[in-house]
């Protein structure tokens, strides 16, 4: 029904035409990737990285590791030292130089010459540059060893080429001397037994000026039939109070070597910066995932690698700090979730895991320090299932607001009923202790891969449910979850079902939620029974109610297999957001990602004024006020059982003042509902906003005035506290 205060609005309200909500098309990051580079330290060493390599720099020399993908069973490294220099009699130079980094190129002053490897994303242009000539009348040349287990495949004075028959391997081009003055020659490379000879001709170096360089190219080389990058494994964060997102991946360099790289990516989907080495060995690291510490402006990104959870920070949008071990031992730690820490009276993120040797949920907590140095302790078991039961990866929800307080979501599955699957909820506070636990669902259905997000008051928790187990038709669900400080305990509402298609099989959800009241929801869906291709669908819901906001738009339809959805919500644009998933075609393993931005028409709700909570911390929300939402809830919570509070709606302000408080929402102008009874520590009224294209820009206020019968009321005079008020605006 239409509330009096809609009517009043509609009549006095223009109409406009109607706004819809955008998603660009997806974006191919590996298009921006291609042409992303980086050198930096890590661990004390100093390497180079672009989209198909990885280069170490160290005492003696560089080791070149082209990317050639999961087909290549191992890494296929070619490592160059120096070995010689000079024109007819040899020069003396410093074989033990340390290398140094200058920009993005990598320096060994040799004495005699400096040797140098600028990074670029098609490689490494190595470059012996002579601020004086060797003695001697000869051909300059420089000799150089090289160690690879690939196979010399071309050699001339163009160029060597090593390859791995039908994957590919490295290319090293021709050499050029280039002089002070720009005068360019061609010079020449021979190759024997391991050894590189790089020459330029005596008259050339004769009437050169100084410096004079000597330069040829180094890069991957690739198979027609092997794709030149594998990105798997995407997960999202972005830092609150700035305007991009962070992106972790996995980089696959071969079966045996995969290593996690970050970049950050704008409001629009797009690469931006620099790309990041997280990590650089030779191991399996993966399952990256990212939290953020506000107080200390740096990330947090966690992973795994053989059964062990290990984490390093990146501050100043640059910095990589030294890993450290977060859940190490026997046990077998896997399926890492970070959340983060908005505000700014706490310096450390909680990570949560999956043991799978103890079949328990896991938690820890990561400090931060001021120089950006992470520390890992407390390590907490959360949850331990009934006998018979195992537990699944766990997910938890993206920060833990102003009141620090995580909720931590996992699939328990019963080892005697088939695949019977239920999410279960843990609720954990910043330092890891368990406040309280309740089962995401009470239904009959199979229901897995959950997830979760909120704001350390109210969550939304998603999942996939199968009302027929084995029937290969799942739906998408969630439910609104709250939590009641008086009570101490979870408030876990009725599922609402998102999507349910017959005989279509709607999996993998994921989500996040605004700050303006409705949350993104992302999942995949099956193109036919049992079929690998799969499609990728998002609409948003209300926050409160989990029913839809805007409906369901298609962001992938391909021939392709999309798989690792995960989504993010902007820090400074109220209603944009980011879903990103890994791609790959049926044929090939290799994988790609894309990227869809999107931007919300869900109302917009903010604190009005800069009003501060007055009386006991009661904060107001709002949910989807969007035209046509018949659904929308508004809510206070922070009450106890006993406590009466009235909603006050009106269409201008009010400067009511009753001690240190301000009755924002006027109710001499607006209207006033009947008082309702907290319970579960809320009170909510239904405020439906009809479908009129009239009402699209209206603001309107909404406060809570809360009973308060005792001497501590912050209105003394009424009786009452008065809750935060906020200001809603239709779209």
């Amino acid at each position: 029904m239409t509330t009096p205060l809609f009517r009043r609005a509609a009549a006095i309200v223009l109409p406009v035409l109607a706004a819809t909500s955008a998603a660009q098309a997806p974006e191919t990051l590996a298009r921006h990737l291609r042409s992303a580079a980086a050198l930096q330290r890590l661990d004390g060493e100093l390497w180079g990285i672009g989209p198909d390599f990885k280069a170490a720099f160290r005492r003696g020399g560089v080791e070149f590791t082209p990317a050639l993908g999961r087909t290549a069973a191992t890494n296929h490294p070619l490592s160059m030292r120096v070995t010689g220099a000079g024109r007819d009699r040899a020069t003396a130079f410093d074989d033990h130089a340390e290398p140094t980094q200058r920009g993005r190129a990598a320096v060994f002053d040799r004495g005699a010459f400096v040797e140098r490897y600028d990074v670029s994303a098609t490689g490494l242009e190595q470059s012996f540059v002579f601020d004086r000539l060797p003695e001697g009348s000869g051909d300059l040349v420089v000799r150089v060893a090289i160690t690879t287990d690939l196979q010399l495949v071309r050699q001339g004075d163009d160029g060597l080429r090593f390859e791995l028959p039908g994957l590919g391997g490295v290319a090293i081009g021709g050499v050029t001397g280039i002089d002070a003055h720009g005068e360019r020659v061609r010079g020449t490379l021979t190759y024997a037994d391991g050894r590189m000879e790089l020459g330029l001709p005596a008259a050339f170096c004769d009437a050169a000026a100084l410096p004079l360089v000597l330069d040829p190219q180094i890069g991957a080389v690739f198979a027609v039939t092997n794709s030149i990058a594998d990105y798997e494994d995407p997960e999202l964060s972005a830092p609150f109070g700035t305007g991009s997102y962070l992106c972790a991946f996995t980089f696959a360099l071969s079966a045996s070597d995969q290593d996690i790289r970050a970049i950050r990516i704008d409001a629009n989907g797009s690469v931006i910066g620099s790309l990041f080495a997280v990590t650089t060995g030779a191991g399996l690291d993966h399952d990256p995932t990212i939290g953020f510490v506000t107080l200390r402006s740096a990330h947090v990104i966690a992973y795994e690698r053989g059964g062990d959870l290990f984490a390093r920070s990146i501050t100043a949008g640059t910095v990589v700090g030294n890993e450290i071990a977060a859940a190490t031992g026997t046990d077998n730690q896997v399926e890492p979730d970070l959340g983060s820490e908005t505000t700014t009276s706490a310096d450390d993120a909680v990570l949560v895991y999956r043991n799978t040797t103890q079949n328990t949920i896991q938690g820890v907590q990561i400090q931060v320090s001021s120089t950006g140095a992470l520390s890992s302790f407390g390590t907490v078991t959360l949850a331990t299932p009934p006998v018979l039961t195992a537990v699944g990866r766990p997910r938890i929800s993206h920060h833990g607001g102003a009141a620090g307080r995580f909720l931590v979501v996992y699939p328990r599955t019963s080892q005697i009923v088939g695949s019977d699957t239920k999410p279960q909820l843990v609720l954990v506070d910043r330092n890891l202790v368990v406040l309280d636990s309740a089962p995401a669902t009470a239904t009959t259905n199979d229901e897995d891969s959950p997830d979760v997000d909120g704001n350390g008051d109210t969550w939304i928790v998603t999942f996939e449910s199968e009302p027929n187990e084995g029937s290969g038709d799942n739906d998408i669900r969630a439910v609104a979850v709250s939590y009641d400080e008086h009570q101490g305990a979870l408030v876990v509402d009725s599922p609402t079902t998102v999507t349910a298609i017959a005989n279509v099989d709607e999996i993998d959800p994921v989500v996040a939620c605004y700050r303006t009241g409705s949350a993104l929801l992302a999942w995949r869906r099956r193109a036919g029974p049992a079929s690998a291709n799969t499609e990728v669908f998002m609409k948003t819901i209300d926050q409160l109610s989990c029913t839809e906001c805007e409906p369901t738009v298609l962001l992938a339809n391909t021939s392709d297999i999309e798989t690792n959805l995960t989504v993010a919500a902007h820090p400074i644009q109220d209603d944009g957001g980011l879903v990103l998933w890994e791609t790959s075609t049926v044929s090939a393993a290799n994988g790609d990602l894309n990227a869809v931005a999107w931007q919300a028409q869900d109302g917009v709700r903010v604190k009005p004024f800069g009003a501060q909570d007055c009386g006991l911390p009661l904060p107001t929300l709002g949910g989807c006020a969007r035209i046509g939402n018949l659904n929308h809830l508004i809510q206070v919570h922070g009450l106890d059982g006993s406590t009466w509070s009235t909603l006050v709606l009106s269409l201008n302000a009010s400067w009511l003042v009753c001690g240190n408080c301000r009755l924002y929402a006027d109710p001499f102008d607006g209207i006033v509902f009947p008082s309702t009874l907290g319970t579960d520590g809320f009170a909510s009224t239904l405020v439906p906003i009809p479908p009129f294209t009239s009402l699209r820009g209206l603001q309107f206020f909404a406060q809570w005035v809360v009973n308060n019968q005792t001497p501590s009321a912050a209105c003394s005079w009424l009786q009452a506290d008065f809750s935060n008020a906020i200001a809603i605006t239709v779209e």
